[in-house]
């Protein structure tokens, strides 16, 4: 039996599809174990996934950072702080932990994976849900908000990208790596993201660059099972008129969510259209009482949600603008920060998606804008049809596990 270790840290966006996988692979008599923070025990346990902690609750880190919006300087050093610390976690521990393993795969912020994988000798790859991760001239890096820059423009983002990721982790990095006998790194971002990438988007909406130079093999989203968990008044609310439409930015934090609250419901009330409002992170809604036009949700599947929506307006996370996808439902994205810019520039070129409007830039004019051409362009609705039929006749995770086999288990 093939031994896996997944070192998965970050938001729930990211470690989802890292559980899912361990699921499915185990199903495929793979032994798969995760190593990560806090907030994936419940969701490893529940879908039957062996867990260690190694790391903080990522939830409780975004809790208490500063807002990146209104402190970008203290975001980023808190930022830097609490990677260094999972990295410390996993220094300590891997190396015992995955010592009779066969392949080391790391998520997100699950960045020692590297180096205790040459530690011990084992194969090791990288799981991203971003084309933009990966280094190239046909896009900028994930601190560039605009895509609609020069090629020259991205090169010299990466250079820059590269040199504060380094300034920020590289002496912590090569510290551990002399403490382990190996030889040290100069540039840690490709270091981290290793030779092999295992992609974990749509190609439809996310191609591969053809000057990126790590080995990418793109298997599409993986998709968590989930159970339904809608309640029998959010579906008396849903069944007592014509399908409204759903808004929520996930686990993106806002510092006036009452104001971003205000925006988004007088912008439904503007469109006339009915409303399912995620309160998330930023907890919106947290005034607003359920009335007949507009219904407050916490924590809850998007799998089942979204396909009785008549459209889906959301902050651009990579699992977010796949399961809208795969609902068939049109969509816009309004980012807040690092790939989810990127998504808000290719969605839309699919044609299942309306032209983005940045946070900074939402008013309740020209959401409502945007809510009109999503429920009514027939067009948007025809396109999201044919994308949903596409991804669901493709089995991501069929793939994935036939790229582990052939070109990460060597």
């Amino acid at each position: 039996m093939k031994k896996i270790v997944i070192v998965a840290s970050g938001t729930k966006g990211d470690v989802q599809p890292a559980v899912a996988l361990s699921s499915y692979l185990r199903k495929k008599n793979y032994d798969v174990l995760i190593c990560g923070g806090l907030n994936i025990r419940e969701l490893a346990e529940e879908h039957d996934c062996p867990f260690i902690p190694v790391g903080e609750d990522n939830e409780k880190f975004v809790a208490r950072a500063p807002d990146p919006s209104q402190q970008p300087i203290r975001a980023t050093k808190a930022l830097t702080n609490y990677v260094i610390n999972e990295m410390k976690l996993q220094f300590e521990y891997l190396p015992q932990i995955a010592k009779d393993t066969d392949l080391i795969l790391s998520v997100t912020f699950g960045l020692g994976g590297a180096t205790v994988a040459e530690l011990l000798n084992k194969p090791y790859g990288y799981i991203g849900f971003c084309p933009q991760i990966l280094p190239s001239d046909e896009h900028p890096a994930l601190f560039v908000k605009s895509h609609r820059h020069s090629k020259f423009t991205n090169r010299l983002s990466w250079v820059f990208h590269k040199k504060l990721f380094n300034f920020s982790y590289r002496a912590f990095i090569n510290e551990n790596r002399k403490r382990f006998a190996l030889a040290p790194v100069s540039d840690c971002w490709d270091h981290v993201i290793g030779n092999r990438v295992l992609l974990a988007c749509d190609q439809e909406y996310s191609m591969v660059p053809s000057d990126v130079k790590q080995q990418c093999y793109q298997t599409g989203y993986l998709s968590i099972a989930q159970e339904s968990d809608m309640d029998d008044r959010l579906m008396t609310f849903i069944d007592s008129g014509a399908a409204p439409i759903y808004i929520g930015f996930g686990s993106m934090t806002a510092s006036e969510p009452g104001k971003t609250t205000k925006i988004v419901t007088e912008a439904a009330k503007l469109a006339n259209q009915r409303l399912v409002l995620a309160s998330g992170w930023a907890n919106l809604g947290a005034d607003n009482l359920n009335q007949h036009s507009c219904y407050v949700v916490g924590k809850i599947s998007h799998n089942f949600l979204f396909p009785k929506m008549a459209a889906v307006i959301h902050h651009g996370g990579s699992g977010t603008v796949a399961t809208a996808a795969r609902a068939g439902k049109p969509q816009m994205i309004v980012p807040h920060m690092t790939d989810q810019f990127y998504f808000a520039e290719q969605v839309p070129k699919t044609g299942v998606a309306t032209q983005s409007i940045w946070r900074k830039h939402l008013t309740p004019q020209n959401l409502a804008a945007a809510i009109r051409r999503l429920v009514k362009d027939q067009e948007l609705k025809y396109n999201s049809e044919v994308l949903r039929n596409k991804l669901l006749n493709h089995d991501s995770f069929k793939l994935a596990e036939k790229h582990i086999r052939e070109h990460f288990m060597d």
